[in-house]
């Protein structure tokens, strides 16, 4: 039964001590009664001495339940030979009163039957049989064979009181046990089937994460905090590489004091050279390949006592979210490459006509909000078709390709050059105004005209030069298309002027812009 102490005996133990307690009563009442009557077998030794040894061992298993922190079963076996006594004494001392003890041994052989197991409570039904028999036997011997009998049949109704008591308490016993571990496999299941459900919807959640974004380092450090949550772990690292390159393609931390952001290029090919798990000494952290996908590998990294504790069940888990994550990097990749595919010139490397357009609507407004000013240079290419016509078509498609370069070089790296179209190139100047869109305007024309290009044949030495024109947001437009409008025939301009030089559209130029840009005019025509 385990050890408890009295304030946590069940019910059971409770009325086996409340018993005790109304026998012991019940014992010296009859003792009390026996002396004002004058009744001495009520009085006498033998019942005198039962009611002692009763009281004594009532005392005796309370003081060992309450403070002697004693299994209760210990307890019974101890009071079991000193309650025999007890019995054996009160049976011979009222044997002539119509046997009332009786009652009281089927009671003793029922409660220890219940409370014991089923060996030491058959044997306590068969010593209290025995002494119960022999207490009658010994104090007045059966003449005849009938009162023989019906003690006979007295006994054996405490001994088969006491075998069923015991039988059906063990059977009791085993069905509350089977209900007890039915009941806890039931909540093992339940349990169970909630980690299976928290474990879905984990990898339902980190599935939509990275299938909503194609900025997967927005959400990176989401995913992996729902997959550390998952399999029960303070923090890991979580990266994507491409085996064939040794190329990080994505990599995120969670819960972790220092991330491993910089795994080495060749870590992926060392996590396959030993066995799929490497030991990071410097960053206290173990790695282990938990997806390997054509040219990709997923490694999952975390502190050596989280990388025991996972199980198979958790290395399955990081398996299925690896699987989608391997996906949502292809497919960020493969979109990467379209938008850039989008917004670039095949020949030149720069931004194209449409990528033109959508800065330009997003310079005007940030322009707008907060009160800024920008500038578009547009550029054109002098005497082009004559180049095209004398070395063809493949020098002059190099010849685009080398402008652009030259271009780039040229300006700052906030600066947007794209190409117009055909051999019409242009530069959107964030945060410059009209003076200062000419000192770069300027920068790009002699970096144009002392550039060699490639003849026909491959040999440098030919020349080119550009006509740029120049206009201000919102200096010169109030718009997108007006703005490209006076840029074009600010190019017109130049083009007109003489060629190989920067024009600035004249349209609603503040005094001071003006007399800047005439100067800066006056000096690039010279």
């Amino acid at each position: 039964m385990g050890d408890r102490t009295y304030s946590s005996l069940l019910l059971n133990e409770r009325a086996y001590t409340a018993t005790r307690v109304l026998l012991a009563a019940i014992a010296w009442l009859l003792v009390w009664a026996g002396l004002a009557t004058g009744t001495s077998q009520l009085y006498g030794p033998l019942m005198l001495s039962g009611a002692l040894v009763a009281t004594f061992t009532t005392v005796g298993v309370v003081a060992a339940s309450r403070f002697g922190h004693i299994a209760f079963e210990t307890i019974l076996i101890w009071a079991a030979p000193v309650d025999l006594i007890a019995l054996g004494l009160s049976v011979a001392a009222l044997h002539g009163y119509g046997d009332p003890v009786l009652a009281v041994v089927l009671a003793f052989v029922v409660f220890y039957g219940h409370l014991l197991e089923r060996r030491p409570a058959l044997l306590v039904a068969i010593a209290a049989t025995l002494v119960y028999l022999g207490a009658h036997a010994a104090v007045q011997p059966f003449a005849e064979w009938y009162e023989t009998l019906f003690l006979g049949m007295k006994g054996l109704a405490v001994l088969y009181v006491g075998t069923l008591s015991a039988v059906m308490s063990e059977r009791h016993r085993e069905r509350e046990y089977e209900v007890g571990e039915a009941v806890l496999e039931r909540g093992r299941m339940a349990e169970e089937l909630q980690r299976r459900v928290d474990e879905l919807q984990a990898i339902l959640d980190v599935n939509e994460m990275v299938h909503s974004s194609f900025d997967l380092d927005r959400v990176g450090a989401s995913i992996v905090e729902t997959l550390c949550r998952t399999v029960g772990i303070a923090g890991a690292t979580v990266t994507v590489m491409d085996k064939r390159k040794n190329e990080t393609l994505f990599s995120a931390s969670s819960g972790l004091a220092q991330p491993a952001a910089g795994v080495p290029d060749q870590l992926a090919l060392a996590v396959e050279a030993a066995d799929g798990q490497l030991e990071l000494a410097e960053q206290h952290l173990i790695c282990r390949s938990i997806q390997d996908h054509k040219d990709m590998i997923v490694l999952f990294c975390t502190d050596p006592s989280s990388m025991e504790r996972l199980g198979h069940r958790e290395t399955q888990v990081l398996k299925a979210i690896s699987t989608g994550l391997v996906v949502a990097v292809e497919n960020s990749r493969l979109y990467r490459l379209t938008h850039r595919l989008a917004v670039t010139d095949d020949l030149t490397g720069l931004y194209n006509y449409r990528y033109l357009q959508q800065r330009l609507d997003d310079e005007i407004e940030r322009s707008r909000r907060y009160e800024k000013t920008f500038s578009l240079l547009m550029l054109d290419i002098d005497g082009f078709k004559r180049f095209n016509d004398t070395q063809g078509h493949l020098a002059g498609d190099r010849a685009l390709a080398d402008l652009g370069a030259v271009i780039r070089s040229a300006v700052r790296e906030v600066d947007i050059v794209t190409r117009y179209g055909g051999e019409e190139f242009s530069v959107i100047l964030p945060e410059t105004d009209s003076s200062g869109a000419l000192i770069a305007a300027e920068k790009i024309r002699e970096a144009v005209a002392a550039h060699e290009f490639l003849d026909a044949g491959g040999q440098p030495g030919l020349r080119l030069t550009v006509s740029i024109g120049l206009a201000t947001y919102p200096a010169h437009a109030a718009d997108k298309e007006s703005l490209l409008r006076h840029a074009d025939d600010a190019v017109y301009q130049a083009k007109a002027d003489g060629k190989d030089r920067v024009r600035v559209a004249q349209a609603a130029l503040a005094d001071g812009a003006e007399e800047e840009a005439t100067a800066a005019e006056r000096g690039s025509s010279e």
